[in-house]
């Protein structure tokens, strides 16, 4: 098998000798070469960012046009050597011909300025490269930021646009979601003819906080006709956006009229993520007469999200009507967050009557990028006793009776651990 030989001795290289018989031949090859490279980025350029839609063939188109800026550099340092070298150096060297002195047998001996040409070579590239680059527009960064998604998402395969919006939204890419360009390829997909890219899209506008895509995302919204995802998807969008009067009311109104538990909820993680208290009303509602346990459990967490503490009344009520499973658990946890000094008394009666192994279900929300948000806590009833209590805004006065708790081996490990926080809580606030 033959071996790989790395040639460093320019004499060695054997490349377009026809094109350098002459001076003016290489000057002309020269310039040929140079104005092939440029037209050539121009073209690429312009075909990549704008029609191209495949990345296998710009990789190729790319490919191609560094292989003209070596032509051209190589042709640019056989030029300088030819025009700044001592004796017939491209004669010899580049043509391999062999002078000899006049009327005698003695060879002319040309040095072959190996290592002076490789840095005029090195040189001559890059300098064609930056040169090339310069005039299309920075073409290598603009392709490295944007064309490359530009190409996938004119790709006829749904797939393929799919998974260059998820791309995008990689958070190892969050120095891009400042490009215009880029938010403009966000917005612009959200018309996308595929409803997976379009749901896609929406969750990237609001991650990347796209507020030209405000007016798009409240169009998916209020369209009856989009799936139950592109809606939620565009809802907890603009929730992100920074919820205005519009969106808030228009949120609102789909989950009045909504018939599908899972545009209810999609709805109510929107609202929930506003956490406005004026949304109070339209989520109580919603919870009222949730029939579906989900809804339920998204409405409870929305409504513990507005912080609104009229939520106290109604939730006390429905306490009062001893629900048990996963309405107790999110009905407790919605508690917690409105909980007052009227409610101590109440809770503590309730810790002492309540089970001490009977623990809640998690329940999480995982969003596209995986990260969980927590719907409903897996405490034990007991800890969410204990916690109302907490947030009541009279922790520090019941300080030893958390402390009687933590004392208390009898307790389970997890109320010891979770009381035991409450009190240095208490500490690092110096109550």
């Amino acid at each position: 098998m033959a071996k790989v030989k790395l040639v460093s001795n320019v004499a060695e290289f054997g490349l377009f000798r026809s094109v350098a018989r002459t001076r003016v031949t290489l000057i002309l090859a020269t310039l040929a070469a140079l104005g092939a490279a440029v037209g050539a980025a121009f073209w690429s350029s312009d075909y990549i960012m704008n029609r191209s839609s495949s990345v296998g063939l710009n990789i190729l188109i790319i490919t191609a046009n560094m292989m003209l800026v070596m032509v051209a550099g190589y042709l640019q340092a056989v030029l300088a050597g030819d025009l700044f070298f001592k004796g017939p150096w491209r004669e010899q060297v580049i043509l391999g011909e062999r002078p000899w002195k006049e009327d005698s047998e003695a060879l002319v001996v040309t040095a072959n300025h190996n290592a002076e040409f490789m840095i005029v070579l090195v040189v001559a590239i890059i300098a064609n490269a930056l040169l090339v680059n310069a005039l299309a527009d920075d073409f290598v960064n603009r392709y490295h930021e944007e064309g490359f998604f530009r190409a996938r998402l004119r790709s006829s395969e749904p797939g393929e646009r799919l998974q260059a919006m998820r791309d995008m939204a990689d958070p190892t890419q969050y120095e891009l979601w400042e490009n215009p360009d880029v938010r403009a390829l966000v917005a612009q997909s959200l018309s996308d003819t595929d409803p997976q890219v379009r749901s896609q899209a929406a969750w990237n506008s609001g991650v990347m906080k796209v507020l030209l895509s405000r007016d798009a995302l409240l169009a998916l919204l209020e369209d009856a006709t989009q799936p139950d995802d592109v809606r939620s998807e565009a809802a907890i969008a603009l929730a992100r956006l920074g919820a205005d009067e519009k969106t808030r009311l228009l949120v609102q109104e789909v989950m009045r009229t909504s018939a599908s538990p899972a545009l209810t909820i999609g709805m109510l993680k929107a609202l929930g993520s506003m956490e406005q208290r004026d949304t109070f009303e339209s989520i109580l509602e919603v919870a009222r007469g949730a029939s579906d346990e989900e809804v339920m459990i998204y409405a409870l967490w929305a409504m513990q999200r507005t912080q609104n503490k009229q939520a106290r009344v109604w939730l006390l009520e429905e306490l009062e009507k001893k629900p048990e499973g996963r309405r107790l658990c999110a009905l407790l946890d919605a508690m917690k967050m409105v909980s007052t000094p009227a409610d101590v008394t109440w809770a503590r009666k309730a810790f002492l009557s309540a089970p001490r192994e009977v623990k809640c279900e998690r329940v999480v929300w995982e969003e596209r990028d995986e990260r969980l948000r927590t719907i409903l806590f897996s405490d034990t009833l007991r800890t969410k006793y204990v916690k109302i209590v907490a947030n009541s805004g009279e922790a520090a006065k019941w300080r030893t009776w958390f402390q009687r708790i933590v004392n208390d081996t009898s307790e389970p490990w997890p109320l010891r651990e979770a009381t035991s926080d409450i009190i240095l809580q208490l500490n690092n606030a110096g109550l």
